[in-house]
């Protein structure tokens, strides 16, 4: 039977480089990808891994208590 679990993820794009980065704080991991499509899915097949191995480990899955928010700063 398969579950399913949701990971937050922040994308943002590196137009120097022109291409997308993915963050899963849950696993403390990175993903990288052409298009943001691309790095989307580097980023599950990324936590899909990490999934296994904490199977195969014998780990609990994280439960994903990222805090997001923005912050305000003096631009002098």
């Amino acid at each position: 039977m398969e579950h399913e679990q949701q990971f937050l993820v922040l994308f943002e794009e590196d137009k120097m480089e022109k291409n997308f980065t993915a963050y899963i704080p849950a696993f403390r991991l990175g993903a990288r990808g052409d298009t943001l499509e691309e790095a989307r899915e580097n980023a599950k097949d990324l936590a899909q891994m990490a999934i296994a191995l904490a199977r195969i480990s014998g780990k609990s899955l994280p439960q994903g208590d990222a805090i997001v928010e923005s912050i305000t700063v003096a631009t002098i």
